[in-house]
């Protein structure tokens, strides 16, 4: 086996045996070979950093599913969505975020910014549908884009009360033009999970896909 093939093997010890891998690796394009070795490379990345920087970790691993993608489809976001809800494996289309009432604008919500108003509108709010789609819009805007651009992650997300199981937000929802301040605005329940959850769903989503592929030949 080639050293860089080993090196994207790496990223899916116990899903593969090498000589699967490289086999199965062997059944793609040149294009696709490029583009799934970023990911298993990207992927790795992100890996190393979950336990010491949880946002790092959650924005690389949108830039993994990101970098896999069809890039006949235009635009990150389309790309990304298109992806995982292709190849994710039902048993994870199950996100730890629980979103809270109509979107109401954001002017109005940034009256509402102390915890204890936070919590009066949540128990005055019931929980709208928690859809696997919705979580990956959730999960590119807020982990990848909202973090890269304006520097506010994971760890900036305040807790409530004595419980750190859960933290709640204002969930800024997806624009193409990053321009946040015009963003409608909806509270978010997000379970410390959320790293181990998104982590699986990439890596799992990596693995059908390399499988899914393979049988195509």
């Amino acid at each position: 086996m080639e050293e860089r093939i080993r090196e994207y093997h790496k990223a899916f010890i116990g899903s593969f045996s090498e000589e699967d891998f490289e086999k199965l690796f062997g059944f793609l394009t040149q294009d696709d070979q490029a583009r799934f070795a970023n990911a298993s490379l990207t992927y790795k990345k992100a890996m190393r950093c979950k336990e010491c920087d949880s946002d790092v970790c959650l924005a690389l691993l949108c830039s993994t599913a990101d970098a896999v993608g069809n890039h006949l489809i235009k635009g990150s976001h389309n790309r990304f969505k298109k992806f995982l809800g292709e190849y994710c494996p039902e048993r994870l289309r199950n996100p730890p975020l629980t979103f809270y009432g109509d979107f109401t604008p954001l002017e109005d919500y940034k009256r509402h910014q102390t915890p204890d108003e936070i919590c009066k509108r949540l128990k005055a709010s019931e929980p709208v549908m928690n859809s696997f789609e919705r979580a990956l819009d959730f999960v590119y805007s807020r982990f990848r884009c909202y973090f890269l651009h304006e520097a506010v992650g994971l760890v900036g997300i305040p807790h409530i009360g004595n419980s750190y199981e859960e933290r709640i937000e204002a969930f800024l929802s997806p624009t193409f033009d990053f321009n946040y301040e015009k963003s409608p605005a909806a509270p978010v329940r997000i379970d410390h999970k959320v790293v181990d959850w998104f982590s699986n769903v990439v890596k799992e989503s990596l693995v059908r896909y390399l499988l899914t592929r393979s049988h195509d030949k």
